[in-house]
């Protein structure tokens, strides 16, 4: 078995450029890592009028790929299986496996089968986006640097719970109404308590007992306010008031102010009034009445505004014709022994034997025996025999030996013939030539070169000759 040897170095470093011939291979053995060139296959590239290094593999690269497709491995390659799918992914702290985007801290989950997104305490599902910590806050900070910014909701906004907080020092509301208590019920008594109440609905330090208020009362149908009133320059139809303090009231137009309860004390300064009529006490500074004031009973209807939301072999049997056979009259000869015969015409001649000139034409001749020279045509012959002498007569005895009837072609004449076919001939990558002066023939074949085919030797250090078959033993490419 041959052995090739390429270039290799024990140590892991590549060949330096230049070092490799366009085509040659080399292999650094030294142990291979990210930072080196061990474990590596090296080729050498053309680079100009030089060559370079490159790398084309190697055991570094391959223990890569040690693994089943489709299974994420360690300081491995990634493989996919044959639907062209990896069990898992893994970047930084996220994992991805199967339906399910998770991290190491446990502050994100991706999971189809809940549908829910988790991150941190945060959850995302369909539509709703909530909090899991315990603290059960969840916090909308548009600019966290600073704690500052801007959160615009487009759109209605609705909030459910038992109660809303704003925190801001000023609050600015676009539309004409506000309305408190849409859904509270429906009847008046259900409402009770409506409206608007400063800091507290408890007793507190700041205000007291009852802090600054305006409630719906739902059985009087009433707004009580918890704290006097002050006014300075309203225009009033058709009020229902308790404790009352206005200032520039200024009425331009007739009012008529009908079951109006004064139950406390009104005040009244710089108005102009046509008709006024209170049932209580009433301080009028600098009141302007030009009619009858009657104040009795009053009635305020109340304003409900509800606004918004991919061949041919030839196989020849013939006749062996033998030639010169003379008859000239038929004869039917049988176990005769004849000097001299001439036949003209057609025999048949049975265990023949002539011992003189013999002419046989269209004869069917049985063991003929010929001592003689004979002229043979036409003729039918089985068992010919012939004496030395008859032989002589048909053979050139320059060229055969007689003996006992039978003839041999002398050594020259053999040499002659083989010599004619190998001198005649066309030969290839060899040369024959017979050497007539002593019977020889000559082969010669060339010394094999690149541009001819002959004989070659192989060394035995890289060759080995077994039986005819040569093979490869070492082919080393040495060290760099």
């Amino acid at each position: 078995m041959a052995v090739i040897l390429i270039k290799r170095a024990d140590s892991d470093g590549k060949p330096a450029d230049g070092n490799l011939a366009r085509g040659e291979l080399a292999y650094a053995f030294g142990t291979g890592t990210d930072t080196n060139e061990g474990q590596r296959l090296f080729v050498g590239v053309p680079n100009g009028g030089t060559s370079r290094t490159a790398i084309i593999g190697g055991e570094y690269f391959a223990n890569f790929l040690d693994h089943a497709p489709g299974t994420l491995t360690a300081s491995s390659a990634i493989i996919t299986d044959a639907s062209s799918k990896i069990d898992q992914l893994k970047v930084d702290l996220l994992t991805l496996d199967s339906d399910t985007i998770s991290t190491e801290s446990g502050n994100l989950v991706l999971s189809s089968n809940t549908g829910i997104v988790e991150l941190g305490n945060l959850e995302f599902e369909n539509n709703e986006i909530r909090t899991n910590s315990n603290s059960q806050t969840l916090i909308l900070n548009p600019y966290p640097t600073t704690d500052s910014g801007t959160v615009i909701i487009k759109g209605d906004l609705r909030v459910d719970g038992t109660t809303t907080t704003v925190n801001s020092t000023e609050v600015t509301i676009n539309d004409l109404a506000i309305i408190v208590g849409d859904s509270g019920g429906t009847a008046p008594l259900e409402f009770d308590g409506a409206g608007i109440i400063v800091f507290s609905a408890e007793s507190n330090s700041v205000f007291g007992t009852t802090s600054p208020s305006i409630t719906y009362n739902g059985t009087t149908d009433r707004w009580d306010f918890s704290r006097a009133i002050d006014v300075d320059s309203a225009y009033i139809d058709n009020i229902v008031s308790t404790q009352v303090s206005i200032t520039n009231l200024t009425v331009t137009d007739s009012a008529t102010i009908a079951d109006a309860t004064v139950t406390g004390t009104a005040t009244i300064n710089n108005a102009d009034i046509t008709t006024l009529d209170v049932s209580d006490s009433a301080t009028i500074v600098d009141a302007n009445i030009t009619g009858t004031a009657t104040i009795n009973q009053a009635t305020v209807t109340t304003l409900d505004v509800t606004d918004s939301a991919t061949i041919v072999d030839a196989n020849i049997t013939g006749t062996a014709t033998i030639a010169v056979l003379d008859v000239t009259d038929s004869a039917t000869i049988n176990q005769v022994t004849v000097t001299t015969l001439d036949v003209t015409d057609s025999a048949t001649i049975v265990d023949l034997t002539v011992s003189n000139q013999t002419n046989l034409t269209n004869a069917s001749i049985t063991d003929l025996t010929v001592t003689d020279s004979a002229t043979i045509n036409f003729a039918s012959i089985s068992n010919m025999t012939f004496t030395d002498s008859a032989l002589s007569q048909f053979l050139d005895s320059d060229d055969f030996v007689f003996s006992g009837g039978q003839a041999s072609l002398k050594a020259e004449a053999v040499e002659d013939i083989v010599g004619a076919m190998v001198s005649g001939n066309t030969e290839t990558n060899i040369s024959v030539t017979y050497q007539d002066a002593d019977g020889t023939i000559d082969f010669e074949v060339p010394t094999a070169s690149t541009a001819q085919v002959g004989v070659a030797q192989f060394d035995s250090n890289e060759f080995d000759v077994v039986a005819g078959f040569v093979t490869i033993d070492t082919i080393d490419g040495g060290s760099y």
